[in-house]
């Protein structure tokens, strides 16, 4: 279009620049630009009238093309710069539209990295969740253990505690019956003791008596002194005898109750031997009573003599 305006206007001038007619020596033709046929031949006015009306018409419709073109081009330029400004439009419309594009693909990938770091969050948040429950879990399992070995250790303890306890009765029992069968023997031999001094003392005040009454005679005979030597020595031996008796019995005694405080398995054993003691401390006592009552008998002889 650009190209074939500029050849219509060369074509235009042109044709300005064509002669019309070559006619010489006519004043009609020389007016023709006025117009004015007058004296003019009628066919020669016909001729240049239809030449200047062709050149006319062909200059309307040159211009009229010209117009035309020019209302074309001026159109095309409009719809050029109109196609030019929506285009540009639309270039703004896609770039804006671009524009939101990318804003919308940036919020949704800022929306999926924060979705992403929120499960990421969430994640971490749950797995520290669960190791703090196993953590708790495995507290709370040795927490129970050492419990259940605490009470273990301390059911041990008591029935340690327990044994010890009975062991301790059963000590303090021996221990006791120990004690009580040595104050029994201890209180039997006091009043054994008691028993023998009080019989001895009695036995002392007969001799002493036997004495007083031998003095009181005025001349024994030989035979009463014989009598009266054979009683002494007859008391004298058993007292004597008892003194040696008593001195073995001690001894007797003092070894027994040794063995007895060393030795508790042969306690069974050291209670015979105290009951042989008594028995033989009760012997000791009948002679010596028996002893007494012969004293006396020869006693009441001599009184009588």
């Amino acid at each position: 279009m650009l190209l074939f305006l500029p050849s219509l206007l060369c074509i235009f001038t042109g044709v300005g620049c064509l002669p019309l007619l070559d006619v010489k020596g006519s004043s009609c033709l020389e007016d023709v630009s006025m117009m004015t046929p007058a004296g003019c031949d009628g066919q020669v006015t016909d001729e240049v009238l239809t030449a200047d009306e062709r050149h006319q018409g062909l200059l309307r419709e040159l211009q009229e093309l010209v117009e035309h073109e020019l209302d074309r081009e001026s159109e095309y330029v409009r719809e050029t710069e109109e196609y030019d400004l929506k285009d540009m439009d639309d270039q703004e419309d896609r770039k804006q539209a671009k524009r939101r594009d990318e804003d919308q693909t940036e919020d949704r990938n800022q929306e999926h990295d924060e979705e992403e770091e929120e499960s990421a969050r969430e994640l971490e948040e749950l797995l520290a969740e669960e190791i703090r429950k196993k953590e708790e879990g495995i507290k709370r399992d040795t927490e129970l253990e050492e419990l259940r070995k605490t009470e273990e250790t301390s059911e041990k303890d008591k029935e340690e505690h327990e044994q010890e306890r009975r062991e301790n009765e059963v000590e303090l029992k021996a221990e006791k019956e120990k004690v009580e069968l040595e104050l029994q023997a201890l209180t039997s031999d006091e009043t054994k003791m008691r028993e023998r001094q009080e019989k001895e003392e009695e036995l002392q005040e007969l001799m002493q008596k036997m004495e007083r009454a031998k003095e009181e005679q005025e001349e024994p005979t030989e035979g009463e002194r014989a009598k009266e030597e054979d009683l002494r020595t007859e008391t004298k031996e058993p007292q004597q005898k008892r003194e040696m008796e008593k001195a073995s019995d001690e001894r007797t005694r003092q070894f027994e109750k040794e063995r007895y405080n060393d030795d508790e398995e042969e306690d069974v054993g050291d209670e015979d031997e105290e009951e042989e003691e008594e028995q033989d401390e009760s012997e000791e006592l009948l002679e010596i009573e028996a002893q007494l009552r012969r004293v006396a008998a020869e006693l009441r002889k001599l009184h009588r003599g």
